[in-house]
């Protein structure tokens, strides 16, 4: 803990980062995509048009009155909502249910933060026509955290780094049922390995994984109390740049893994917290309608069971993919023709 406390800001945006992607989910096989558990998809018009910013951890823990005190991370947001076809998301979740950890808890949507106050999102929004930003080294930066992380047995960096060089993140393709079978297409194959993982020793002893209780807990507290801790989720429209004033703090541009960073952890939000014009915003609509945006840009729904965000404007009451139901495998208390903001 000692370590992180000690790192500077631009040190750990330059080294711990989030990737947001925004997916209407239909039944339909023609979006399968057999790999989300890895992150953001960067495939034709997937992952192409990023917002990049500094800001915290978000959840409906979190509005304009108690801010997250995660230290500014980077965020590489989508601006566009995709199409993505329910199976895609039910193998996600089976591909978290063979996890050595436990991910049973994120089997579900997770409520969507308000919409963060202008004056809380860092100023230092960037996009791909800009001029870069000063880049800090970070090999320097990732070896710090990578030590840190080690001291409290939160990361596997060996295991890491041979899955980085077997595969690049990025190098992949959108699948196809009939050339690419997977366990979901394979009848009970999905089952006999859950019952498999129930088996093993490796799964059933917590102490040998080191991963287990270290993840790091940072309280809460009021936004005005923090300073200069710019927070996130928050508008990523083109052209949009927030009011807090966070100096020379620059996002992390670089693809992730190119920072020598890896996905630790996927979840998701019911609508998305971020919000980009035109894309997923107050006009987008699901099955149940959709969200209204407040006179100074905010959301509140405190009152629903789970905080809902915005919705994307694929959904078609008229057009069955957006409305025939899919049968849940895996994924928990999920819908056919709604907005889901996945965050890896």
């Amino acid at each position: 803990m000692e370590a992180f406390v000690t790192l500077q800001h631009q040190d750990i945006a330059s080294a711990v980062g989030v990737h947001g992607q925004v997916f209407t989910i239909v039944n339909d096989e023609e979006y399968f995509y057999s790999d989300m558990i890895r992150g953001m998809i960067v495939d034709g018009e997937h992952g192409q048009d990023i917002a990049y910013y500094t800001g915290l951890t978000t959840g409906t823990s979190r509005d304009n009155e108690m801010c997250s005190m995660y230290a500014p991370i980077t965020w590489q947001v989508d601006r566009k909502c995709h199409m993505i076809s329910a199976s895609s998301f039910d193998k996600m979740c089976y591909d978290m249910m063979m996890q050595r950890d436990d991910m049973s808890g994120d089997l579900h949507a997770h409520g969507s933060r308000e919409l963060v106050r202008d004056e809380y999102v860092a100023n230092n929004q960037w996009w791909p026509d800009m001029p870069m930003p000063v880049e800090e080294a970070v090999e320097e930066v990732v070896e710090e955290v990578a030590e840190a992380a080690e001291s409290l047995g939160e990361l596997n960096i060996e295991s890491a780094a041979t899955a980085a060089e077997s595969r690049s993140p990025w190098d992949r393709d959108l699948a196809d049922m009939d050339a690419a079978p997977t366990a979901m297409s394979t009848g009970d194959a999905e089952a006999e390995f859950l019952e498999y993982k129930t088996k093993s020793g490796f799964y059933a002893n917590l102490e040998d994984n080191v991963c287990a209780g270290a993840k790091l807990a940072f309280d809460n507290k009021l936004c005005a109390d923090l300073g200069v801790v710019p927070q996130a989720g928050a508008n990523v429209t083109k052209g949009y740049v927030g009011k807090m004033d966070v100096g020379e703090l620059a996002p992390n541009t670089n693809a992730y893994h190119a920072s020598s960073m890896c996905p630790v952890n996927v979840h998701w939000h019911l609508g998305s917290e971020h919000y980009s014009a035109g894309e997923y915003d107050e006009n987008g609509s699901g099955p149940h309608g959709g969200t209204d945006l407040a006179e100074w840009a905010n959301r509140d729904l405190a009152e629903a069971d789970v905080r809902d965000g915005f919705r994307c404007k694929h959904y078609d009451a008229n057009d069955e993919k957006f409305t025939k139901p899919y049968e849940w495998k895996h994924c928990v208390g999920m819908e056919v023709g709604e907005t889901y903001e996945v965050h890896w």
